[in-house]
């Protein structure tokens, strides 16, 4: 019997067109690492008795429940989603961790890089593409941990970008798994990192101004586009 990540490897790379076309099969239970413990699409419970014309057939957000001895729901954008099953593909994980404040600490996801602990990066970094000398908070409710409710901020203690950290680890895993011949059967890498980059990219869009840095160039691309 394959591991869950194994059953997952051998699954076809999750596209942004995927996203839109294929996403139960994406979504299936049988083939979801372990990390993953529940996923449910509260916009397709909350329109199931509405009728036929009202029903949402494409969901854009995902409620799921990471962590094990430390279990947290949160909200998320399915693109989100997608992009942390790709990199689940290349051996990263997705871990719960406390910041150990008094009376109630507070629960977050992060990153579990192998063979990288110092650079176990907190999903909200990630999706919000932060970059050094960025810090991100919410707007709104901590466990909706999507890149729409992430406000940046500047802040001198965070020393690392969040993105080209991750890849940077992505391509060394990809390299090790080359050499050690662990990568599955037919792999492409240039496939995979360029998918990997659509995913971001699609993440992006639709973020507002305001979400960004003033210095972050990204912030002029984000006004361009809302013009």
């Amino acid at each position: 019997m394959p591991s869950s990540r194994t059953a997952f490897e051998q699954t076809p790379l999750i596209t942004p067109q995927r996203l839109l076309s294929d996403w139960r099969q994406i979504f299936d239970r049988s083939v979801l690492p372990e990390w993953l413990h529940t996923v449910t699409f509260p916009e397709l419970i909350a329109t199931a008795d509405e009728g036929e014309d009202t029903k949402i057939t494409v969901p854009q957000w995902a409620y799921i429940r990471i962590g094990r001895k430390l279990p947290w729901h949160c909200h998320i954008r399915v693109i989100e989603l997608g992009a942390l099953l790709e990199l689940t593909r290349v051996g990263i994980t997705v871990r719960t961790n406390s910041n150990h404040t008094e009376p109630r600490p507070q629960v977050y996801a992060k990153l579990s890089i192998p063979g990288a602990p110092h650079d176990n990066t907190p999903i909200t970094r990630l999706f919000a593409g932060a970059m050094a000398g960025e810090a991100v908070t919410a707007l709104g409710r901590r466990n909706d941990v999507s890149a729409w409710n992430a406000a940046i901020k500047a802040d001198r203690h965070a020393i690392k970008d969040a993105r080209e950290q991750t890849m940077r680890h992505v391509e060394r895993l990809l390299r090790e798994g080359a050499a050690a011949g662990t990568l599955p059967l037919g792999f492409d890498v240039a496939a995979y990192l360029d998918n990997l980059a659509d995913l971001f990219r699609w993440m992006d869009q639709g973020l507002e101004p305001s979400n960004f840095h003033p210095s972050d160039p990204r912030r002029a691309l984000a006004e361009q586009a809302a013009a």
